[in-house]
């Protein structure tokens, strides 16, 4: 969709989201252009009136190696990626993001990348190992695309196999490369209010997730301005899957304490 259609879009649907639940944090882009380009489209008055308004784009490139699907006939499609080429070309496109996030004040979240599970096996762990390891250097928060049908369609984007109910392990340690695993391990289950009040201080923050199985994992050295992040792998009831990134705030803290103690 156009640009003026987004923005139009965007502005309505705020505006009834704010009329029941003026405190929830929102993910919006813009229009126009898509992938990276995106979120640089995001209308300036949407989120200079609404400091909890957060960007978000999704990341597919390069199209001919992440929808590969054999016998398809492109010309130019491949089932291999990596090298310094294709390396450099994320980096120039997520520094791109990073650039608008930094002059607008605005935290982001890579909402969906992936490559088709008929790829290169070595190059689709690369690919997902490296796209998270430099939008968490950049500070963006990453979900991943999970069709959840890889066993009956491999040419689908699947990290969890829902029929199976397991996970496609090199993938899922791929992008698990930069966390570290946690004491409870496997199992344990978190809870929180969605979009919460977390944090103190200046700046905006994510929330922490409703109730979700955690998988695995708490992201290490990683700061978006100066507050510390916990990121988790997780599962919803409905099966989706992705990782969530929230805030261990002080005012979050505080409200603990005052509930343990009444």
């Amino acid at each position: 969709m156009s640009k003026p259609v987004v923005d139009k879009i965007n502005r309505d649907v705020l505006a009834i989201i704010r009329e029941s639940n003026p405190d929830r944090y929102v993910l919006a882009t813009g229009g126009g252009k898509k992938s990276y380009e995106s979120i640089s489209q995001l209308c300036q008055s949407l989120f200079e009136s609404d400091p909890k308004v957060l960007g978000w784009f999704h990341y597919y490139n390069p199209f001919p190696f992440t929808k590969f699907t054999p016998g398809s006939g492109k010309p130019n499609a491949r089932h291999t990626w990596g090298g310094a080429k294709d390396e450099a070309l994320v980096r120039h496109h997520f520094d791109e993001v990073k650039a608008w996030s930094d002059a607008n004040g605005v935290p982001v979240l890579l909402g969906e990348f992936g490559a088709n599970g008929t790829c290169e096996q070595a190059s689709r762990e690369k690919y997902h190992s490296f796209i998270a390891r430099v939008a968490l250097s950049r500070g963006f928060a990453f979900t991943v695309w999970c069709d959840g049908f890889g066993e009956d369609a491999p040419e689908k984007k699947s990290v969890h196999l829902r029929k199976a109910g397991a996970w496609d392990e090199p993938i899922r340690d791929a992008l698990l490369a930069t966390f570290e695993p946690e004491p409870q391990g496997i199992g344990a289950v978190a809870s929180g209010a969605a979009g919460g009040k977390s944090g103190s201080g200046g700046g905006r923050k994510m929330g922490v997730a409703n109730e979700v199985e955690v998988i695995r994992g708490r992201l290490v050295n990683m700061k978006a301005k100066s507050d510390p992040l916990d990121a988790t792998l997780v599962r919803w009831d409905n099966g989706k899957v992705g990782i969530l990134v929230g805030e261990q705030g002080q005012e979050q803290e505080q409200g603990q304490e005052q509930e343990q103690g009444q």
